[in-house]
């Protein structure tokens, strides 16, 4: 089957016992097709990208288990901690608008409603294995949106952030390499930003730009 695709189709990916990477925009319908009625197979969402991945449903769940077996990152949990987490950032956006902090249609904006546990899966091949978790819909996705739309404006003149993948492009346009310049690339052991760190860095960068703050960042 794996050989028939390969023949059949564009692949992203190299395609091994694991699974086959589809661009399933245009391919919606034969992914469907491929994985239905097929126990053995799920189809997945591609981290950061409008794909679909086709794995073996076994392989995929032992792969998961396996992550999820990692205590230091993973504690399992007796109850449902979403009540309790979407009360308190609720309460919290209240009390931020109540005091002229927090504008009416930024709490709507932030607001936690109608919210859901973050899905966790896995797709990538290889040693170091990470797991995505999907944040759409959890009790922060709104408060997260709202964030970004606020703090944006702290990256606005970096020469080393990048939007979009056509602003990176642009920025390779005339870059030329001599044969004494090696391209590396890093892998991610860690895809988590730690809170602390994360918090510091963002006041730093809003005292340094104090005097444009209260144009730009309205809380």
């Amino acid at each position: 089957m794996t050989q028939d695709l390969i023949g059949r189709w564009k692949v992203w990916m190299p395609v091994d016992t694991v699974g086959i990477w589809i661009p399933c925009l245009k391919r919606r319908t034969f992914c469907t097709k491929v994985t239905q009625g097929r126990k053995d197979l799920i189809l997945v969402p591609v981290d950061k990208r409008r794909s679909k991945v086709i794995l073996n449903r076994t392989d995929h769940a032992q792969r998961a288990k396996g992550l999820l077996k990692d205590r230091q990152s993973h504690v399992p949990s007796a109850t449902n901690p979403v009540k309790t987490l979407v009360r308190e950032i609720n309460a919290t956006l209240w009390t931020l608008e109540n005091s002229g902090a927090l504008s009416p249609v930024d709490q709507r904006i932030a607001r936690a409603q109608d919210t859901a546990l973050a899905r966790f899966y896995v797709h990538k091949e290889g040693v170091p294995f990470q797991s995505i978790v999907s944040l759409k819909g959890t009790p922060t996705y709104g408060l997260a949106n709202l964030l970004f739309r606020r703090l944006k404006f702290l990256t606005a003149n970096s020469d080393t952030t990048v939007s979009s993948s056509t602003q990176f492009f642009e920025k390779l346009k005339g870059l030329s390499l001599l044969p004494s310049d090696v391209a590396i690339s890093f892998d991610v052991t860690s895809l988590s930003t730690p809170q602390e760190l994360a918090v510091e860095t963002t006041e730093l960068l809003l005292r340094r730009t104090a005097t444009d703050t209260p144009k730009s960042f309205n809380f």
